[in-house]
């Protein structure tokens, strides 16, 4: 930038923030000294090494400036002054609202009441939803309609913001463009919740339709590895990885494909590659650290997440897989620390959560290893070895009652998986001509860590835990 252009406006971001602060500061005045105050942002900006370089012209482009953690804070009578709190999110908001007033949470509601900011822990109270309780909630109406001009205005905001593109003027073109977003948050959510063959029914509609979208292609290829279509994973990722060439998430990709095709020699060359065309990049290297994970390079895993957290000391994902591979080189007391970390960044981490109970395992912290371990599977993390750690955890303890509970609910979760592992093999089975891969296999030479969470159980012995 020209030297007199930056000393015209580089005090304009400050300006605008010392504007709101004022204005901040106003209405907190107005609100009077026993109003209790919520502060709350959903999201932050990236800057400095964090800030894009572009925004992809996707329709979720813009969110690449979000960086994932806002702000909360809270100012009122009960509650604690000159304190932090740790992993919240917006989903804690209302039922912390609801306990402020005295009222029921209700048990369907995914947030948490955030009792850490009260003096003295609130009396909690549940109701099965308020969805069910008779009376004006303060939502609209059914047929209740913004009048014409509100909702054009609220629309052109929308478009300078740069949230949405001008709607085609064209109905039916709009309404395709419309049912496409649908389908592909749709396959999102198939895909997070490992409804794999549903995902990927829905992706191969949507990129047939926009086979120049990078993120549904990325996703398709993710899904169709996740089914064992290697084959189709990498023809899906070819025009893709022509257009980009030699860029680090194309190296990257190349990688993983590499890696399950059983090229292990060639994975590591990739991944490298992608390091050193990328440095700055906080989520490329938390990608190859857990390329490295798989690849049961837990000391190479380790530096790429420690080059992740140098970019981005704020990367809870890059804490977490920190965590695993510290806990797969038995350095136990430093993945508790990683994952106390990652879950104070972002307290809905189930797998956090739970290397932090075998952490907590291994030093012989049982009953702290109990809470972890709860956490985790109340955030269904993994819940079959969750739940049969607990059952041995509660079993070392003599609460019968609990054990049985927990391992029911660990057979149960493992015939969920059996289930959705048949679905998988059925849905291969329906593509004819599609040549399906075997399950990788993983490099021989370190066989007793290459068995995944299941051998992670298995690492760990019960020591003063059998009954």
């Amino acid at each position: 930038m020209p030297e007199p252009d930056f000393d015209f406006y580089k005090d304009a971001v400050n300006s605008a923030y010392r504007l709101h602060d004022l204005l901040l500061g106003r209405l907190l005045q107005l609100a009077g000294p026993n109003t209790t105050i919520i502060l709350v942002s959903d999201h932050g900006f990236h800057s400095d090494l964090l800030r894009p370089r572009a925004t992809p012209r996707i329709p979720v482009g813009p969110a690449i400036w979000h960086r994932p953690l806002g702000i909360l804070c809270a100012r009122g009578a009960g509650l604690k002054r000159d304190e932090r709190i740790y992993g919240t999110s917006l989903l804690d908001i209302a039922p912390t609202i609801l306990t402020l007033f005295g009222l029921p949470v209700g048990q369907d509601m995914e947030g948490r009441v955030l009792v850490e900011a009260f003096e003295q822990p609130p009396p909690l109270e549940f109701i099965p939803s308020w969805e069910e309780v008779p009376g004006n909630s303060g939502m609209h109406a059914g047929e209740t309609e913004l009048p014409p001009e509100e909702s054009a205005a609220l629309l052109e905001q929308f478009i300078a913001l740069g949230y949405i593109d001008r709607p085609d003027q064209n109905r039916e073109r709009a309404a395709a463009a419309c049912l496409l977003e649908q389908n592909w948050n749709l396959s999102r959510v198939y895909l997070e919740t490992a409804r794999y063959a549903e995902a990927l029914e829905l992706l191969e509609q949507v990129h047939a339709e926009a086979p120049d979208r990078s993120d549904i292609t990325f996703l398709l290829a993710r899904c169709q590895a996740r089914l064992g279509l290697l084959d189709e994973a990498e023809q899906t990722m070819v025009p893709m990885l022509e257009e980009f060439g030699e860029v680090p998430f194309a190296l990257l990709v190349r990688g993983n494909i590499a890696f399950d095709r059983g090229h292990y020699s060639e994975s590591p060359k990739l991944l490298l590659q992608a390091e050193k065309a990328e440095p700055r990049l906080p989520d490329l290297h938390v990608a190859i650290g857990n390329t490295h994970l798989r690849c049961v390079r837990y000391g190479d895993a380790e530096r790429a997440f420690e080059r992740a957290l140098e970019i981005d000391p704020h990367s809870a994902q890059a804490r977490l897989g920190l965590a695993f591979a510290l806990l797969r080189q038995r350095r136990y007391d430093e993945a508790a620390g990683a994952a106390i970390l990652a879950v104070g960044l972002q307290h809905h981490l189930p797998m956090a959560h739970f290397y932090l109970g075998c952490a907590l395992v291994r030093l012989q912290l049982f009953d702290r290893a109990i809470q972890a371990f709860e956490m985790a599977v109340n955030q269904r993390g993994p819940l079959y070895l969750g739940h049969r750690w607990l059952a041995r955890l509660y079993k070392n303890r003599d609460d019968e009652e609990r054990a049985a509970y927990h391992l029911a609910e660990a057979l149960k979760n493992l015939d969920q998986r059996k289930e959705i592992a048949a679905r998988v093999r059925f849905a291969n089975k329906r593509r004819p001509g599609k040549k399906c891969a075997q399950t990788p296999r993983y490099p021989q030479k370190r066989k007793r860590s290459s068995r995944g969470l299941l051998q992670l159980c298995q690492d760990f012995p019960a020591l003063a835990l059998r009954s």
